[in-house]
């Protein structure tokens, strides 16, 4: 073989390795098919008093999206909730369910935010709520919260909505938390502002495929 023969072939392998490569890459990004939702399935809105319905008058978005769904939403909103404190209780709350939920919906970090809790402490917490959530197989719908002065919701949640079975709502609270009109308080929406939050959430949900309209 001359030399011009051996340099071709070395370029055709290292052609073939990338390509493979790159192959290989694609294969492991790909995301995961979308899952449908049924009038048999269960949702778990997991969070703090925007979960709750602080501040509705009797109206929240669980309750709101459920009638807006046709499928059965289980309220596990806590007042006062910070990230750290809901890690502490989901795996206890998820366990106290009937059956595993289909989805989850985490709507965590507007307390936090407010007490000036640490971003590195926020994302461990919330890691420790999305690694639960995985374990036990369940996607997780996560609701970008933003804090004082911010008009977009923290980078924080477009981050953790990177890893697996994890999908970003970035717009349903921002919304409603940037329009005084739709709140009760700084950070409470009124009745209206749960409707807006919930058919916003609704949609989100029709978007990525998971629900027929």
């Amino acid at each position: 073989m001359t030399c011009r023969e051996n340099l071709i072939n070395k370029r055709v392998n290292l052609l073939a390795c990338l390509l493979a490569s790159c192959w290989i890459s694609t294969a492991v990004a790909s995301p995961p098919e979308a899952f449908k939702l049924t009038s048999a399935s269960t949702i778990l809105a997991f969070g703090d008093s925007l979960t709750y319905g602080i501040g509705g008058s009797g109206t929240d978005y669980p309750q709101r999206l459920q009638q807006l769904l046709g499928i059965t939403i289980i309220n596990a909103g806590s007042p006062g909730d910070t990230t750290l404190t809901g890690a502490g209780r989901f795996s206890r709350t998820l366990s106290r369910t009937k059956t595993p939920p289909d989805l989850i919906i985490l709507c965590l970090g507007i307390n936090d935010f407010y007490r000036n809790v640490p971003l590195p402490a926020m994302r461990q917490s919330l890691i420790t709520i999305l690694d639960q959530a995985a374990t036990a197989a369940i996607p997780v719908l996560l609701v970008g919260v933003n804090g004082p002065g911010q008009r977009q919701a923290n980078s924080l949640y477009s981050e953790l909505a990177a890893r697996e079975a994890v999908y970003p709502d970035n717009h349903s609270l921002v919304r409603v938390l940037n329009n005084p009109s739709l709140k009760t308080d700084l950070v409470h929406p009124n009745s209206e502002g749960y409707k807006v939050l919930a058919d916003s959430i609704a949609e989100r949900i029709v978007e990525l495929g998971w629900l027929d309209k």
